[in-house]
């Protein structure tokens, strides 16, 4: 499947336990050389700028897992447009911690609206795949064009 584009926006501060044991267990040799100014952070927090780096290489792992789960994310609520006809396209996708979830930005003739999905069924969806899961996306979505086609009646 080609992959589709649009705009990604994750925070750069989620990091699993698991990316955590993957930068503590990396050689020395696959860390990120520091900046400058990583450098003097680590100097000021009191950490050795080998455990900075790490925390960096962490950082990254935690990002790229976010970039591809908001690619996919995206891609699923594209699946959803697609079947539903119209011409709507995701635009942009990005991780809201305001709201505990994901914000799906999708092009309508009209306008661009916003479809939220909660953490809980966009973890569900991508961990599982379900047909359930994908059943609550499509609601979801039809939701939130629908109550953007009565917004734009009044």
């Amino acid at each position: 499947m080609e992959r589709l584009h649009f705009q990604i926006v994750v925070p750069s501060h989620s990091v699993s336990v698991e990316e955590w044991r993957r930068a503590l267990a990396a050689p020395i040799s696959e860390l990120p050389v520091l900046s400058e100014e990583q450098k003097e952070v680590a100097q000021k927090f009191g950490v050795t700028e080998e455990q900075y780096a790490r925390n960096v290489l962490a950082g990254s792992y935690g990002q790229r897992r976010m970039h591809q789960r908001a690619q996919r994310l995206g891609e699923e609520v594209q699946e959803v447009l697609d079947r539903l006809g119209g011409g709507q396209r995701v635009i942009a996708v990005k991780r809201d911690l305001d709201r505990l979830g994901w914000v799906v930005r999708v092009e309508t003739q009209q306008r661009d609206i916003d479809v939220i999905v909660s953490q809980e069924l966009a973890d569900d969806l991508l961990d599982s795949g379900s047909l359930e899961q994908r059943e609550r996306l499509r609601l979801r979505v039809m939701s939130s064009l629908r109550q953007d086609e009565a917004a734009t009646k009044r």
